[in-house]
């Protein structure tokens, strides 16, 4: 699956010079769908009810879960900022960028 999203963003590159979305894979170390009650038990802080929607919170940013532990995001220009505040506050193991 990780070949097939480089090799179709390398495509993507390519055929489109003004191509400006980033993409990385998260790995976790715990479910995603456990990291999602961080956000139910505490919405008043997150204002958000799952990691999904925090995401996708930031403009033209996507989130697609891949496998229980693992997604992948994109954004046009916010991905620093995600990946620094998941690095933070989520259990992050692994943030691979393409």
């Amino acid at each position: 699956m990780i070949r097939i999203l480089f090799l179709f963003g390398y495509y993507l590159k390519s055929k489109h010079s003004d191509f400006k979305y980033h993409t990385f894979i998260v790995t976790f170390s715990q479910s995603i769908k456990e990291i999602d009650k961080m956000f139910t038990h505490d919405y008043s802080s997150w204002q958000t009810v799952n990691l999904k929607e925090w995401v996708e919170n930031y403009e033209s940013s996507r989130f697609t879960q891949i496998s229980d532990c693992k997604a992948v995001i994109t954004s046009e220009y916010n991905t620093e900022h995600i990946a620094e505040w998941l690095a933070q506050h989520t259990p992050v193991r692994i943030i691979e960028h393409f």
